[in-house]
């Protein structure tokens, strides 16, 4: 494993003797300041810095950090790139971010589902792809083989549609890079979305909330129906 160390904030990782990896926390310069911090699949820690610099640290095998290569840190390593919000699912090891200069959605990391918006095939994707043709968006969700965004009053969501994740009313095993419109219903003005395991939900500031994809287990809040349609979550009668 190389460890880069370049200047910055350091959180310097312990040697664990049962798998010779690094996730025992030792004293180094402390982060200070965080303002999101971000892990999912695989050992990456990545956190937005007061400055809204992200920085990451573990595994960057599937370029997880975004920076252009595949080389591991085992100290944070401040990136230079700046966001106002990042997304990641604990079973993804796909990262997305609103970038702070223009609110642009770009994605990077394994695409094998097109889940970090690269048309052209490439997996992983080791730089961010920008989604520019969404325009500025304000909330950005990924669960584990797509990525949805809310750009004006519209959710897009794209990569893995297997199970309906793409909110169309389709069930599609090809791989789906290029955003999509979600069907969810009109007349409401849509505030934040939240992802799970192959599934997506999105609230509305009438507090309404539409969910879509996988649901099993009941997560849709639907009775355990899965939906390719956004269906709106239901509380149990009292």
């Amino acid at each position: 494993m190389r460890d880069r160390g370049r200047g910055g904030a350091r959180l310097l990782l312990g040697n664990d003797p049962f798998t010779g990896g690094f996730s025992i926390p030792a004293a180094s310069n402390d982060v200070t300041g965080a303002l999101q911090v971000l892990v999912g699949a695989q050992n990456t820690l990545c956190v937005i810095a007061s400055t809204h610099e992200i920085a990451c640290q573990g595994d960057n095998s599937m370029g997880e950090y975004g920076d252009g290569t595949t080389t591991n840190a085992t100290m944070l390593q401040p990136l230079g790139r700046l966001y106002t919000k990042l997304a990641r699912s604990p079973g993804s090891a796909h990262s997305c971010g609103i970038a702070m200069s223009d609110q642009h959605v770009e994605c990077w990391g394994p695409n094998g589902r097109g889940q970090a918006g690269d048309a052209s095939g490439v997996n992983p994707v080791l730089s961010p792809v920008a989604q520019a043709q969404l325009g500025a968006c304000s909330d950005v969700a990924v669960s584990s083989a797509n990525s949805c965004a809310l750009c004006g009053n519209t959710v897009y969501c794209w990569g893995d549609n297997t199970r309906g994740q793409l909110g169309t009313g389709t069930i599609t095993t090809d791989k789906q890079p290029t955003p999509t419109p979600v069907a969810l219903p009109s007349g409401e003005t849509w505030m934040e979305l939240g992802a799970g395991s192959s599934f997506t939900c999105a609230r509305a500031a009438s507090g309404h909330v539409f969910c879509w994809g996988r649901g099993s287990h009941g997560g849709l809040g639907n009775g355990g129906i899965p939906a390719n349609l956004p269906s709106l979550v239901r509380a149990s009668p009292m």
